[in-house]
């Protein structure tokens, strides 16, 4: 209920953030705004938007009446956004799920092949050496294709 309040006051492209004030914060309505600053100088790219929500609890069984809000808000939001471009989900996150998260390790043992013998400093942890780009790819990749972000720090 409360995102559907929120969405309502935030995504529509009418709302005054100065009147929210009270109710939502600096960084918040700043933020929605450059949303709607951003939606309106790409119109004509007509850019894909992804919105998702995730619903998390501890709970196995997701209630009807919960259902219906999740419903009502994804018609609401398709309204006010109405765009084809834009895909909205929603998705519940259970306690089932979150026992399969828990339990997945990530793989933080790598091996990357070179394709001759490395330089290396003795006293340092580093490497420079070359590797073909299919070995490369393979490395930053998991099984899916998808690209392992966590082996990267946050500025590459």
């Amino acid at each position: 209920m409360k995102w559907k309040t929120t969405c309502e006051n935030l995504f529509n492209m009418e709302t005054d953030f100065d009147t929210l004030q009270d109710r939502y914060n600096k960084k918040t309505r700043d933020l929605f705004d450059l949303f709607r600053k951003t939606r309106i100088n790409l119109v004509r790219k007509n850019p894909k938007i992804n919105i998702k929500f995730f619903y998390v609890s501890k709970g196995i069984n997701i209630h009807p009446n919960v259902q219906k809000q999740a419903d009502e808000l994804l018609e609401m939001l398709k309204k006010i956004l109405s765009n084809p471009t834009v895909d909205i989900t929603f998705k519940f996150i259970t306690a089932d799920i979150l026992l399969e998260f828990a339990d997945k390790r990530i793989n933080n043992d790598f091996l990357l092949k070179f394709t001759v013998n490395p330089l290396t400093n003795d006293i340092s942890n580093f490497f420079i050496g070359t590797v073909k780009l299919i070995d490369y790819y393979k490395f930053i990749t998991d099984e899916n294709g998808e690209l392992l972000r966590h082996i990267f720090e946050s500025n590459i």
